[in-house]
């Protein structure tokens, strides 16, 4: 259970952190860095090679690490001098070396044409298994002109061609974007198979990735995406969804009746720039061993049994369907009581594609127990027994506003959180509010349950949904974290006072207003972090300053994609099965963070921790982790390691039992340099606070405060902002992004926001 808490102080002495540190088999590597504050036996690594500058700003967390650790994949606009790869490439994949050579790093981009390696509005880009030992690469798309009247052809092409398709097939379409499995291994990409196999006489197309199967033992072994060419001989005209499974293409958009029709991957990359979602990967649109797919079409959801295998041809009932060998659809909001059935708007599904959940139509008449005129209510559809049961439609005042997480034990029990107006029978929810809730299943018995009211305006990035008046908070910037087993969930929230009693208002009024770009709030509140453990009666606010107020807002950032705004967005792992939550915060929650801007925590057990060095003047960044989080990836601009010889942005590692040995000829020399080869003193305070009883924090000594040499001034970074804002298709959220681009780096500003300008998407017009 989780430690319910009402403040922040320092709770243990320098005696028991000498304790804990004696303990560390890595003891040696921590005070050789002057690393002992660091918690579970954590040390540094320093993983990307210098000057990579990794992209590490909040709002562009864009990296993926490897379920089981040792390896990361990252981005970067200036490219490593000593990798492999072409200019141009912006993608690399680093992975953990158990001798004492540390990290290497290499592209896994391959070689292009000239042209393309200064084109940076159409770059290549790779889409990762969970292990990393797999990927799928688009290469080659349209781009619309930055003045908006007509389309630029990116001319970028692989220099060799990666694949020679036999008679019959054509060999990697010139002038589109085409899609590539890959091996990586140690030297990077290979082993590369073209997954948009396109006839000889079809004229070819853009194929866009959608999703792919990333369970144990399939990673990538099925890939969805959508192409234009019609690749079948039964795929209609338009932009059709097809899987690709050893090399072979199937359609997957037929309809119960065995008729082929035009559809989209249930929350997949839709048409048009005010429907992106791009949450079919975290929300198993695609089961995953890529066996089921869930896809709308005409209004309404389906799901294709056996997508990888022959079609059933003709009509088959649901049961016939679930018991065949061959491929066949079930329509998933069809009427059990008589009503119209269909219109149903896709929330999630469970891994293995047997249980949906949906949001209905107003009037649908889905079920029987459905209260007469309610709004939007939540069902869950059981595949394989044609169940359905809904959830919230016994309460008149319910409507559903939107999904906000998922997960799954070994056994089967589902937790999902989700967000509805209405009390849901709770004495704590207030009507026409927005109320969290979870609902926790197995089986035909279900169990609903409380978490938070949340604020109207500023948390609706929490449940996944979009208003006109704010478009950026859609579903692709959901900003609300389950563990893997969904006992777990942690969200922010502006409503601090009302769900754990602490006063968010910030110590400069301006810091937290609706200015400070997508991170601001209407009513100037600062944002904190929360997390609710199944069964817990309230939630811990794991980010609240006690006893103080806070100097900005803290964060768990947004999905970020390595292939940007063309896949499907990942979930950065802020939240684990352990009850470990990592966040950035602003905030001094620790006695030696003092330097006044963000830097990346570590909340286990009713205690904080500091990951990054709390003494930096330049924000650090949480990036990712591995599953167990022994890996906890992270930028900061200060040389936390003598071996560290970037003047700007480096990726590290904060690993459990981790360090290498630095070189004998190693040597930090300048203010850019915080470890040390001397031991370092007794720690007085450690950087970790129990949450526990009343007090304010006082700052203890610290070291002195360090950087690197020569950062990027405000016009250098307001410049590589806007080329970066450059890169969006639509002029509605470029211009967005370069107002928030300048509103960050224009003027003076202590406190970092987070940005979209990483997580729009869409294809050029057709």
């Amino acid at each position: 259970m989780l430690v319910v808490a009402t403040c922040v102080c320092a709770a243990a002495s320098g005696s028991a952190a000498a304790a804990g540190e004696a303990a560390c088999p890595n003891n040696e590597r921590r005070i050789e860095q002057g690393s002992t504050y660091l918690p579970d036996c954590r040390a540094y690594e320093l993983v990307s090679p210098p000057d990579a500058r990794p992209l590490g700003a909040q709002g562009a967390e864009i990296a993926q690490a490897a379920v089981g650790g040792a390896a990361v994949a990252w981005m970067s606009f200036n490219p490593p001098q000593d990798t492999a790869g072409q200019s141009g490439s912006q993608e690399y994949l680093s992975r953990r070396s158990d001798s004492s050579e540390g990290w290497s790093t290499v592209s896994v981009i391959p070689p292009q044409s000239p042209e393309a390696g200064v084109n940076l509005r159409c770059p290549p880009s790779m889409y990762l298994s969970p292990s990393l030992s797999r990927g799928v690469l688009s290469d080659g798309w349209q781009s619309t002109s930055l003045q908006g009247g007509g389309h630029e052809e990116c001319v970028e092409h692989n220099e060799p061609a990666l694949v020679s398709e036999p008679a019959g097939w054509q060999s990697e379409p010139e002038g589109r974007q085409n899609l590539f499995l890959a091996d990586l291994g140690e030297g990077g990409p290979q082993a590369w198979r073209l997954i948009n196999r396109t006839p000889a006489a079809v004229m070819p197309g853009d194929a866009w990735f959608e999703d792919a199967a990333t369970g144990e033992g399939h990673e990538l072994n099925r890939v969805v995406f959508e192409e234009a060419a019609q690749l079948t001989g039964e795929a209609p005209a338009g932009e059709d969804l097809y899987e690709w499974a050893d090399g072979v293409v199937r359609l997957v958009t037929f309809l119960p009746d065995g008729q082929a029709t035009v559809g989209e991957l249930a929350n997949g990359l839709a048409h048009g720039e005010a429907s992106v979602k791009a949450a079919a990967s975290f929300t198993n649109a695609v089961s995953a061993d890529g066996s089921r797919v869930f896809f709308t079409a005409g209004g309404n959801l389906y799901v294709r049994l056996h997508a990888d295998r022959e079609p059933q041809p003709g009509t088959v009932s649901p049961g016939q369907c679930v018991g065949s060998e061959k491929a066949c659809t079930i329509q998933v909001d069809t009427s059990q009581a008589g009503g119209p059935g269909g219109g149903a708007t896709f929330l999630t599904a469970n891994p293995a594609g047997t249980e949906v959940f949906f949001t209905d139509a107003p009037g649908a008449g889905l079920t029987s127990d459905t209260e007469p005129g309610s709004g939007e209510n939540l069902y869950e559809y059981e595949v394989d027994t044609g169940r359905l049961s809904d959830l919230t439609g016994d309460q008149a005042d319910v409507r559903v506003l939107g999904y906000s997480g998922f997960g799954e034990q070994t056994d089967g029990a589902y937790h999902l959180y989700f967000v509805a107006e209405g009390t849901l029978g709770s004495a704590n929810a207030l009507a026409g509010r927005p109320n969290l809730y979870s609902i926790e299943g197995q089986g035909a018995v279900q169990r609903t349950a409380y978490v938070a009211t949340l604020n109207d305006e500023d948390d609706r990035r929490d449940w996944g949904t979009a208003t006109e008046e704010n478009e950026a908070s859609s579903i692709e910037l959901l900003t609300t974290r389950t563990s893997p087993d969904g006992r777990l969930i942690a969200f922010t929230s502006t409503e601090a006072e009302s769900i754990a009693g602490y006063d968010n208002t910030p110590v400069q009024p301006q810091e937290c207003a609706q200015s400070s770009a997508i991170n601001g709030s209407v009513d100037g509140l600062c944002r904190e972090v929360f997390l609710y453990e199944a069964g817990a009666t309230r939630p811990v606010c794991v980010s609240c300053h006690f006893g103080a107020r806070p100097t900005g807002p803290n964060a768990l950032g947004v999905p970020g994609s390595l292939q940007d705004r063309r896949a499907p967005a990942y979930l950065n792992r802020y939240v684990l099965d352990d009850g470990r939550v990592f966040f950035d915060s602003p905030d001094p929650l620790v006695t030696e963070d003092a330097n006044g801007v963000e830097d990346v925590y570590e909340y286990h057990e009713g205690h904080v921790s500091l990951i990054s060095s709390g003494t930096s003047p330049d924000p650090a960044t949480f990036l990712d982790a591995s599953a167990d989080g022994t890996d906890v990836f992270f930028t900061t601009g200060q040389r936390l390691l003598p071996g560290d010889a970037s003047d700007s942005l480096s990726l590290y590692d904060a690993r459990v039992d981790g360090g290498f040995a630095e070189p004998a000829a190693s040597q930090c020399e300048g203010e850019g340099c915080r470890g040390s080869t001397q031991a370092s003193p007794a720690v007085a305070t450690p950087a970790t606070s129990a949450l526990t009883g009343p007090g304010n924090l006082e700052p203890a000594p610290v070291p002195a405060i360090v950087t690197k040499p020569k950062p990027l001034t405000r016009r250098q970074q307001l410049t590589r902002a806007l080329n970066v804002c450059k890169r969006d298709r639509t002029r509605r959220r470029r211009v967005a992004c370069e107002r928030t681009a300048r509103r960050r780096y224009g003027v003076a500003s202590a406190v970092h926001s987070h940005s979209s300008s990483h997580r729009t998407h869409r294809r050029g017009a057709k």
